[in-house]
């Protein structure tokens, strides 16, 4: 009898164990079901994603005008276009060197820098990269950058829709005309904004920047000989000077008259006093 209870206890548990494992499993699978439903959603989602690649690159090379015919080309073969280039020799002056009596040696320091501004189409991104690390050249810095726009290009397509046209009516009024004549004109500047950053989102905006090795460029120049003025030219000058200087000062004179009248009266009195003085002195005054 004993033996039938436990026997009958320990099929109870093992029923149990058994029935639990199977519910563990089953959440388990539910679970991992999720996980790779979320994972799926997640995948999807990020590959709709839409974004802005843009990337700059400084070379320091040899030669910057064959390099610049090189990117060229290889932006030409991918069908990108390059928008700007440019090249600068930034000349700096470093001395001046008498070779003889009649010449002289200008030294400038050459620094010769480019400037591109391209685009490549985005399938073609990852070629172009490799294509600019490929270069024969030090590079001395590279950055690719990523802008997620996908909200951004949705909302201004969204409010870009047509505004509904009003019925040509005799009762219209002003002020419908006027917000309708207003709607259109944002309208119309969403489509463009909207259309400007949907042409970003096709292509890879590359900025490369390429410096090239310094060098000295000497140029021989006939040496400038000294030249003096005639003295019937110095003379002429001299007068000139001369006259201008006194027009100055009798012009002084005119503004300082009143002062130049009162100290002419008073040197005056003061000469009779000291005449009339000396007169006393010597008696030789009259009566």
């Amino acid at each position: 009898m004993n033996s039938k209870k436990n026997l009958l206890l320990w099929g109870t548990v093992i029923l149990l164990f058994t029935s639990c494992g199977e519910q563990y499993k089953g959440a388990a699978v539910s679970i991992a079901d999720a996980s790779a439903t979320d994972t799926e959603e997640v995948t999807e989602s990020d590959s709709a994603r839409i974004i802005i690649k843009t990337a700059e690159l400084k070379l320091k090379v040899d030669d910057v005008s064959q390099k610049i015919k090189e990117i060229q080309k290889s932006v030409n073969d991918i069908n990108g276009h390059v928008m700007h280039y440019e090249v600068n020799a930034n000349r700096q002056y470093r001395q001046e060197l008498a070779v003889s009596l009649d010449s002289s040696m200008i030294i400038h320091e050459i620094s010769p820098q480019g400037f591109m501004k391209v685009k490549v189409p985005v399938n073609q991104s990852d070629t172009f990269i490799h294509t600019m690390l490929s270069m024969k050249a030090d590079i001395d810095k590279l950055l690719v950058d990523e802008e997620d726009v996908t909200e951004d290009l949705q909302q201004k397509k969204e409010l870009a829709q047509p505004v509904p046209i009003l019925p040509k009516t005799r009762h219209v009024r002003l002020k419908d005309v006027m917000y309708a004549d207003h709607k259109n004109a944002e309208q119309i500047m969403l489509k463009a904004d909207y259309a400007k950053l949907n042409y970003r989102t096709r292509y890879l905006w590359f900025d490369i920047n390429l410096q090239g090795n310094s060098y000295l460029e000497k140029r021989m120049v006939a040496t400038a000989k000294e030249m003096h003025e005639p003295f019937y030219v110095d003379i002429c000058k001299a007068m000139r000077a001369g006259w201008y200087t006194f027009s100055v000062f009798l012009v002084a004179a005119l503004h300082l008259w009143p002062f130049i009248l009162v100290a002419l009266l008073m040197i005056i009195g003061y000469r009779k006093r000291w005449f009339r003085l000396i007169q006393k002195r010597t008696g030789a005054i009259r009566p």
